[in-house]
């Protein structure tokens, strides 16, 4: 089963953490080489010496493929990025804006 890093309104008690209801959550984790732009709705863009914090979840197949649906038509781009926590990194999807590049900005995303 694959594993995804999520940041934004995925995240838990944000609203579309409804796509991974099933999913078996691991725990806080970090992804270096990115940061976070966007004001309503955040967008992880790369930005070498940057990171970005949020949750590692396990899911299935099924699951990835409709968050794809509803991520890939917004613009982003599932991508493959290592997700580290603090037992160890694991290589998890994540989903990026594509072709962009940023400075620092935030690491973090709070929905409420």
């Amino acid at each position: 089963m694959p594993y995804l890093f999520v940041y934004g309104t995925l995240k838990s008690g944000c609203g579309n953490h409804r796509y991974l209801k099933n999913a078996q959550f691991l725990g806080e984790a970090e992804v270096e080489g990115y940061t976070l732009i966007g004001v309503i709705i955040p967008y992880a863009v790369e930005a070498p010496g940057c990171k970005v914090k949020g949750e590692l979840y396990r899911v299935s197949q099924e699951e990835l493929e409709a968050i794809d649906q509803l991520e890939i038509p917004a613009g982003y781009a599932r991508v493959e990025v290592e997700a580290r926590t603090p037992w160890g990194a694991y290589k998890a999807w994540m989903y990026a804006y594509p072709e962009r590049r940023g400075r620092c900005a935030r690491e973090s995303y709070n929905c409420e």
